[in-house]
Formats: C-alpha cells, sequence, structure tokens
C-alpha cells in the first residue's frame, strides 16, 4: 500500500448496519484448513465501501468472527474482527459492483462475498487481534473523519468562497456589481466565515492526530459540523450563482459540487445518527470526567473510592450550576487563555459560560434520564449541538491567533464564527430546556434560573459584519490569498476558475482605478446620462467625445469581454448534448 501497488478499501456498512455498525451480519466463520492451519470462511456483503469499484486491490472487512472449534483460543465467538481480503486471490468468491452516488465522480460500490476463504493470519494485527476489531474500528473512524472529510469540506468551501467572490465582483446588475447588493451579503459572509471555521478546525484536529490522539467524539463533532457547513457554502454559493449555477457545462463553477455535499454528509455515520445517538450519547461516556471512573469503582465494589468520586462529581456540578448562574447574568466569565488580546477575549469567557451551563445541564440530564438518554434522541443532540458550537468556535479563535497571527484582515471573519456559534448554541439551550423531558416543571424552572437567570445574550452577526465579511471575499486582499491557498487552478485560461481568477485581477486592478478617475473627468449628470445605456455603449461615447486615450479605451473593452464570458452560460446543439460538446466553448478573446 506504501508503494501504490495494492490499493486499499475497507468494507463495514451493510444493508442492515450503517449507524449502528456493531449489527453486522457477515460472518466469517474459523476452519481447519488441509494444511492443519486454521482458515476462516466468509460470507455477506457490504455496500457503500469507498474504493471498491474499479481500483481496490486489497479489501479490508469487519465480519463477526464464528470459532466452533477454538482454534483461535478466543471462545467460540471472537465477535466483530478486521480482515485483509486479497481481491485478485478470491476470483468469483468476490463480486464488487459500482454505485452512483449522486451522478459524481467518486469510485463506490457494493461487494457481495461468497464463501471466500483467508487464513487467520490475515486478521489485521494477526490472529491475537480477534474479536479487537470493534476498537480498531473506532480508532481509524476517528482518524477518518478527522482528516478526509474536513479536508473534503475545507477544500469545497475554499473553492466556493474563491469563485463566487469573484463572481460577485465581476457581476453586474442595476449599474454596480452584486457583491454591493445588501441582500446578497449574509450568503457571502456564511460562505466565507463558515470556511475559515472549518479550515481552523480541520488544521486543530490534524494536529491532535499528528500528536498520536484518537479523538472518536472530536472527530465527529468535526465531521458534522464541517459537512453541515460546507452544505451552507455550497448551497449559498448556488444560490449566488443564480441561474448560471444550475445550467451545467465546463462554464459552471460550482459544477457537481452541490451533488458532493450529500455525500460528505451521510458518509462515515450519517449526520442525523451522529448528532442524536453518538456525539453525546457515547460522548458522555467516553469523555466524561468522573462517569467512567465512577462505575469501574462501583463494579470492583470499591465503596471508599466510588464515595470519593461521587462526592467530586456532585461539587463539580454543582459548582458549574453556580458559575453558570453567575457568568449568565452577564453573558460571560472567567478568564481567558494567555494567546488571546482584547478583541477575542470577551469571546473566550462567553465560552467559559457557555461551557458551564453545558457542564450542569448534561450532568443532570444523566441522572435524570440515565440510559434512556439514548432513547431521548432529541435531547441529546441539542447537547451535542451545545459541546460541538463552542468546541468549532474555540479552534476558530485558536487559530486566528495561533496561525494568522491576529491579522486584523480576518477579524470579520472570526467574529461572524464567534457569533454565531454562541447564538446557535444559546438557542440549543433553550430547546433543550423548553422541550426537557420530564414531567416535573422544578426540573425547567431549575434549569432556567442557572443558565438564563436574565434571559438570553447572544445575538446573530449585524448587517453590517455581513458586509464587512462579504467585502473580504469579493475584494483583493489577505482573504482572498488565504482561500486560494492550497487550491489547485490549472494555468489554462479557459478553465472557469481561472477564467475568473484572470477577469477578477483585470477588472479590479486596471478597470476600476481607470473608471474612478473618469468619473472625474465628468460632471455627475453627463457621467449618468452616458453611463445608463450599458457598457458597450458608455465605452463608445467616451470613445467618440476624446475623453479616453486609445490604451484606456482598449483597457474597458478588455474588461468587458471578460466580464460578457464569466456571465455566459453553456449551450449545446441537440445532437451534442449527450456528448458534452459546449456549441459555445470558453475561450479568452
Amino acid at each position: 500500500m506504501a508503494n501504490g501497488v495494492d490499493i486499499p478499501c475497507f468494507g463495514l456498512t451493510e444493508p442492515n448496519a450503517g449507524s449502528d455498525a456493531a449489527g453486522i451480519q457477515t460472518t466469517g466463520v474459523v476452519f481447519k484448513g488441509e494444511d492443519g492451519k486454521p482458515q476462516i470462511k466468509i460470507n455477506g456483503q457490504k455496500r457503500y465501501i469507498t474504493l471498491s469499484g474499479d481500483v481496490g486491490t486489497l479489501i479490508g472487512l469487519a465480519i463477526r468472527l464464528e470459532d466452533p472449534e477454538n482454534l483461535l483460543g478466543k471462545g467460540a465467538q471472537p465477535g466483530i474482527t478486521c480482515v485483509l481480503v486479497p481481491r485478485e486471490e478470491q476470483g468469483d468468491a468476490i463480486k464488487i459492483m459500482r454505485h452512483r452516488p449522486m451522478d459524481i465522480p467518486f469510485q463506490n460500490g457494493q461487494i457481495f462475498i461468497k464463501d471466500a476463504v483467508v487464513s487467520a493470519d490475515n486478521i489485521i494485527g494477526g490472529p491475537d487481534m480477534a474479536g479487537e476489531g470493534w476498537r480498531m474500528l473506532m480508532e481509524s473512524l476517528g482518524i477518518g473523519r478527522s482528516i478526509s472529510l474536513p479536508a473534503n469540506s475545507a477544500s469545497a468551501g475554499k473553492r466556493t468562497s474563491y469563485a463566487i467572490g469573484a463572481y460577485m465582483g465581476i457581476r453586474q446588475q442595476f449599474g454596480f456589481p452584486l457583491a454591493n447588493m445588501k441582500g446578497l451579503h449574509q450568503q457571502m459572509a456564511e460562505a466565507g466565515a463558515l470556511t475559515y471555521m472549518i479550515d481552523a478546525a480541520r488544521t486543530a484536529m490534524a494536529q491532535r492526530v499528528d500528536n498520536g490522539e484518537r479523538p472518536a467524539i472530536g472527530s465527529a463533532v468535526l465531521k458534522v459540523q464541517a459537512t453541515e457547513a460546507m452544505a451552507t457554502i455550497v448551497e449559498n454559493g448556488m444560490r449566488l450563482q443564480g441561474g448560471n449555477g444550475v445550467i451545467q457545462g465546463p462554464r459552471n463553477f460550482m459544477g457537481m459540487t452541490p451533488q458532493g455535499e450529500y455525500v460528505g454528509r451521510t458518509v462515515e455515520g450519517d449526520n442525523n445518527m451522529t448528532k442524536s445517538v453518538v456525539i453525546f450519547g457515547q460522548g458522555s461516556k467516553k469523555g466524561h470526567q468522573f462517569l467512567t471512573d465512577e462505575v469501574n469503582a462501583a463494579t470492583a465494589g470499591d465503596l471508599p473510592a466510588f464515595k470519593k468520586l461521587f462526592k467530586a462529581h456532585t461539587q463539580d456540578v454543582l459548582d458549574n450550576m453556580f458559575m453558570s448562574r453567575k457568568q449568565s447574568k452577564k453573558g460571560f466569565g472567567g478568564v481567558a487563555p494567555e494567546f488571546a488580546d482584547e478583541r477575542t477575549e470577551r469571546y473566550f469567557q462567553q465560552i467559559n459560560r457557555m461551557s458551564a451551563a453545558f457542564n450542569f445541564s448534561a450532568n443532570l440530564t444523566l441522572a435524570l434520564l440515565s440510559k434512556d438518554i439514548q432513547i431521548e434522541q432529541a435531547t441529546s443532540e441539542r447537547l451535542g449541538e451545545i459541546y460541538g458550537n463552542m468546541e468549532m468556535l474555540y479552534y476558530t479563535l485558536r487559530h486566528f491567533h495561533k496561525v494568522h497571527g491576529g491579522d486584523e484582515a480576518f477579524l470579520p471573519l472570526v467574529e461572524w464564527v464567534a457569533q454565531t456559534k454562541l447564538y446557535e448554541a444559546e438557542e440549543a439551550m433553550q430547546d433543550l430546556i423548553d422541550n426537557y423531558p420530564t414531567k416535573h416543571k422544578a426540573v425547567k424552572t431549575l434549569l432556567r434560573q442557572a443558565i438564563f437567570p436574565k434571559g438570553r445574550k447572544y445575538k446573530k452577526p449585524s448587517d453590517e459584519l455581513n458586509a464587512k465579511v462579504a467585502e473580504a471575499i469579493s475584494r483583493p486582499g489577505k482573504v482572498r490569498d488565504w482561500l486560494r491557498d492550497g487550491m489547485m487552478v490549472p494555468n489554462d485560461p479557459t478553465n472557469v476558475t481561472r477564467h475568473l481568477e484572470l477577469a477578477f485581477e483585470f477588472i479590479t486592478e486596471k478597470e476600476e482605478p481607470l473608471m474612478a478617475d473618469i468619473r472625474g473627468r465628468f460632471d455627475r449628470k453627463e457621467f449618468k446620462a452616458m453611463a445608463e445605456h450599458g457598457q458597450d455603449k458608455f465605452i463608445d461615447a467616451l470613445e467618440a467625445a476624446g475623453k479616453a486615450s486609445a490604451d484606456e479605451i482598449a483597457i474597458l473593452r478588455q474588461a468587458q469581454k471578460y466580464r460578457d464570458e464569466v456571465v455566459e452560460v453553456d449551450y449545446f446543439e441537440a445532437k451534442d448534448l449527450r456528448k458534452g460538446i459546449v456549441a459555445n466553448k470558453l475561450e479568452l478573446r
């Protein structure tokens, strides 16, 4: 695999085991081969398997291992185990069919296994790892969620924000660029700021993995937040592109990205199930400060240890209840990290406030609902949303200081993320209290008094902040440079993204300064009269009046050619439509 000879794929999901991965039914039965060594006969099917289509040569499978003769020394039912199956060695025992996930070019398929036989040595990690598959899967899934999907979301966000920013600066309606239309600023701001959030979080999570962590719950949070944010970005990109966005062809810079965002939200654990079951439901078991140690002490019959832990646990809950009430009166409290400054200190303190509120409400919920938290999935989802919003905000603030050195150019994006995530966390907390699954009004009253003693504190980003972020992605500067960084844009002027880039650079660097100068050559009324009949006639009138040099006229005409090409859409001769042969091929005229 390291040298590229073998391309791996891994089969976990099955028709009846999607988000409930522990319910897999593909079996592997251990038997003694002709050489006396243990073999495994595998039967079952897997689906939605990435790289299984035409390219995968080494198939990993999660199977439910059975060992009736206890040949591996792990009992008759070792349980979930991961094995490697070389595809070429199996012949007709393995059949792979392709899926068509939203018609995007994505290698994905369904694997049918009928009496495939491999050595017990093909168990990943060797026979000693029989029955250890679940632990391996959770660790590997945590790493995969931490890297691949956040990176995909960041790339979709960067490309969309970069392209749509240029398009909004180039495209004109009613005599001025779309980027100047206040009604479009919110969608532009969402695209740019959410892209910054995704990039910040995926960078931090990659560092955690690089440091040897296996962040199963943190990666689930990131997967949900990143792919849902990507969906918003892509949806906004399509809406801002308008009719141009729904006409497929080489000129459509959004292309098939909208189809792909559905895939991101579905693979490696559908977001609906991850939000309602995994993040808080499983996270409270894995990440709780006291719960696991309390259970272990109780199971071992160690009463002194249990009492000590329970006392500390109770005190922590009370401390956070009083802290939440105190900090909620102002909407902030506590201290900020040393790297914070006066621009971000208050946001860190607001995270402290929401964290105390989350700690108290989460512990109270676990105490009251206990195992029923898996049934009360809406409650679990809201608690997970509160936690997830705070985690994404922290990553964003940290990225701003640690990666961008607190550069003022990125501050509007950071403030937009902060205000949005705080608002959404508070909204989820309000929904939690309003819909709390209890018949006792006293519980809701206690939560309200501890968390909202003086009502809610946070608001959505203002129109003014939306405008600042919209300007940052649609004007030359550090934010657009950051969006461009790491993006593969072919050095081909007929590539739609490269053409957008060239058009944007020409218009902002040459046409706009020239037009500002030309305006000064006329009184306001005269200029308006010349410009009201469109740019082409304006240039003709300008040339006829001798108010611009030949070189200036050439710049204006070239800018208009760029603009015309940018707003053009693809069309086809009927006979060429199926072949994809465009009648108006994009050219740099």
